[in-house]
């Protein structure tokens, strides 16, 4: 399915605020406003896997997210991520404050912008799950913090954290704290 030129504003479901899909999803110059979930799937797209990690594939150009949460993946979630020329501004959840990749799956991230996003378990603005390819190149991190008690022997990565990846690549991206 293609998407262009859309506006998504306060959806709200189990998985996936905005979208919910089982195939390929093309994304290009569409915002995501206010898009939220109270399960596991992703405020704005859920990009659904089986159990073996197969899915759909998600590419994004040149799209917004605000204020999108959920537990995990505030604007994104799925296993075959390439986002291009995005931004996402306060969003937030407990795991990847805006993007969650799963495991065993390749994804990009290239010239995007996150601002203000928040996670309260791991990975402010980015989750990386285990044995997942990823590549970060271009990207500017600004104010995205992680909201976690860390004594709790838990918790990590203010802008990026990777869960037991030996595979993640960052490349010309810079970061901010508050």
């Amino acid at each position: 399915i293609s998407l262009n030129n859309i506006a998504f504003k306060e959806g709200s479901a189990d998985y996936g605020g905005a979208i919910y899909s089982y195939g390929d999803v093309d994304v290009g110059n569409c915002s995501f406003v206010n898009c939220s979930t109270g399960k596991y799937g992703s405020g704005a797209i859920y990009m659904y896997h089986d159990f073996d990690y197969s899915g759909g594939k998600c590419n994004l150009v040149n799209s917004n997210f605000l204020d999108c949460s959920a537990d995990y993946g505030a604007a994104i979630y799925g296993c075959f991520i390439t986002v291009v020329d995005c931004n996402f501004v306060n969003c937030s959840s407990d795991r990847g404050g805006a993007i969650l990749w799963v495991a065993n799956n390749e994804g990009f991230v290239v010239d995007c912008n996150f601002t203000d996003c928040l996670s309260y378990i791991d990975g402010g603005a980015i989750y990386w799950e285990e044995n997942a390819a990823g590549y970060i190149a271009g990207c500017n991190f600004l104010n995205c913090v992680l909201d976690y008690d860390l004594d709790e022997g838990e918790g990590g990565g203010g802008a990026i954290y990777s869960n037991g990846n030996e595979d993640c690549h960052l490349y010309n991206s810079s970061w901010n704290p508050q």
